[in-house]
């Protein structure tokens, strides 16, 4: 499913960072853990690999709720502005 949505820059950014963060707290998690290094890598490319998807799908919905809201406030300040008559 991550690599059939096509995504805005958005949604590709905050996914991007989610994953980072995602990485590099599993990546701690393990070091602390006292787990082998491949099993921690493999921890944290897998944490990294969910969170991008879950990102996508977060920010996707986020930049749609940013664009409405937005929408609605140039709706309602076009409805409070009167019409100017230009044809006189």
């Amino acid at each position: 499913m991550c690599g059939s949505v096509r995504t805005k820059p958005v949604a590709g950014q905050f996914a991007f960072r989610l994953s980072l963060i995602a990485f590099a707290t599993a990546s701690l998690r393990g070091l602390i853990a006292g787990v082998t290094f491949s099993g921690g890598l493999k921890t944290a490319l897998a944490a990294a690999a969910l969170f991008y998807c879950l990102g996508l799908i977060v920010g996707e919905m986020a930049r749609r709720v940013i664009e409405e809201h937005v929408q609605a406030e140039f709706d309602r300040i076009d409805d409070r502005t009167p019409a100017t008559d230009s044809s006189s």
